[in-house]
């Protein structure tokens, strides 16, 4: 702004002023990081050397803002979500170890998505919103199909089947409709890659993953832990019927 004749760099009052730092074209992501590390090294220790507040802006520190706000506001909604649903399923179940199973499936759903996107990362930049999508939806997803999977599991053994007939007879019935649930929900997301913008696709597929992994998760990970914890979920008083105008 010193030696640039452009009104839109000084402020009004004369009290600010934009220093516009253009990078050479064809930088590769490492020396584009260096680069900026240096520019911020440089003009940092403006602010105490001179008393006056130097602010670094652009498309890198606004990604990164972004990216970090983003994972504060993901650990508050965690700390908060987890807790509040795991209450509510052991008041709906009645019991506290049929009401981790569904949160365990969503745990290891998330888990195993959030290791793919570190796969993607080192292959291509990911908006800070794929995360969100990814921890949102599978805790989500998951936990809805590992209720279903969990609650036919408690009929089937309210109305006298062992274990392993029960176990049977989920995977045939909520397991059917799960699946079809997790159809649905894939083609529907598919519809974001339609979309030219990149952001929009790496939301479609993470979400896609997603799915794919919290169906895979509730239908392998419920049927093991209930083998192996089943006699201890406490059957449900009363059990609906398999006959009428839903069933």
């Amino acid at each position: 702004a010193y030696d640039t004749p452009l009104p839109e760099l000084t402020a009004t009052d004369g009290s600010a002023q934009v220093v516009a730092v253009d990078l050479a074209n064809g930088l590769g992501p490492a020396e584009h990081d260096e680069t900026i590390d240096a520019v911020r090294g440089a003009l940092s220790p403006l602010s105490d050397a001179t008393g006056s507040a130097v602010l670094l802006g652009g498309t890198t520190e606004v990604y990164e803002d972004i990216a970090e706000q983003s994972e504060r506001d993901l650990q508050r909604a965690e700390l908060l979500a987890i807790p509040l649903t795991l209450a509510v399923m052991v008041i709906v179940f009645a019991g506290f170890l049929a009401a981790v199973i569904p949160l365990a499936v969503a745990l290891v759903s998330i888990a195993t998505a959030l290791l793919g996107l570190l796969g993607f990362s080192y292959l291509t930049d990911l908006d800070p919103a794929v995360v969100q999508v990814t921890t949102v939806l599978g805790l989500g997803l998951a936990i809805d199909y590992g209720l279903l999977m969990v609650s036919r599991f408690r009929e089937e053994r309210a109305h006298g089947a062992d274990i392993p007939e029960a176990i049977e007879l989920m995977n045939t019935r909520a397991g059917r409709t799960i699946t079809f649930s997790a159809v649905i929900v894939t083609v529907s997301l598919s519809g974001l890659f339609l979309f030219e913008s990149t952001i929009y696709r790496a939301i479609g597929a993470a979400a896609v993953s997603v799915v794919v992994l919290a169906l895979a998760a509730a239908l392998t990970l419920t049927p093991a832990l209930l083998t192996v914890f089943g006699r201890r979920i406490r059957m449900p008083a009363s059990v609906g019927r398999d006959d009428g105008f839903f069933s």
